[in-house]
């Protein structure tokens, strides 16, 4: 019993770890951006002019810090909509990692992951032709 709690504390830590330095450059690249105005480019955008199904997504978490919902929303509708359940996601299988040591991926994540890029792919087509 004690050999599982520490290897649930020393999966804890790991994630902690992983999390801080994804929240670090976050807040880093947060800090940039309202700095220089500068955001990082689309490189589909710059050498086809559409737009991918994933731009406008760092305007939409910059908007999101400042509360600006709607501008959010505005920036990319997909990621935004998308958001809630990707973080209840990331919750889910952080939960099954610490408590079970599980990183496998279950045929409902499967089909989740295939839908959503479906989907993204068609958000993608259509936002370029209603000038989304």
């Amino acid at each position: 019993m004690k050999h599982r709690e520490e290897s649930r504390k020393t999966r804890s830590l790991h994630l902690a770890k992983m999390i801080s330095i994804l929240l670090a450059a976050g807040l880093f690249y947060y800090a940039f951006v309202t700095l220089t105005g500068l955001y990082i480019p689309c490189i589909f955008r710059l050498i086809t002019g559409w737009k991918c199904p994933g731009c406008g997504v760092s305007h939409m978490l910059v908007a999101l810090l400042r509360l600006d919902f709607a501008g959010a929303f505005s920036e990319n509708p997909f990621a935004f909509v998308l958001l809630p359940f990707l973080l209840s996601y990331g919750i889910y299988r952080a939960v099954r990692y610490i408590f079970h040591n599980d990183l496998s991926y279950r045929k409902w994540e499967n089909t989740a992951a295939v839908a959503v890029v479906v989907i993204a792919v068609i958000f993608g087509i259509v936002r370029n032709l209603a000038g989304i």
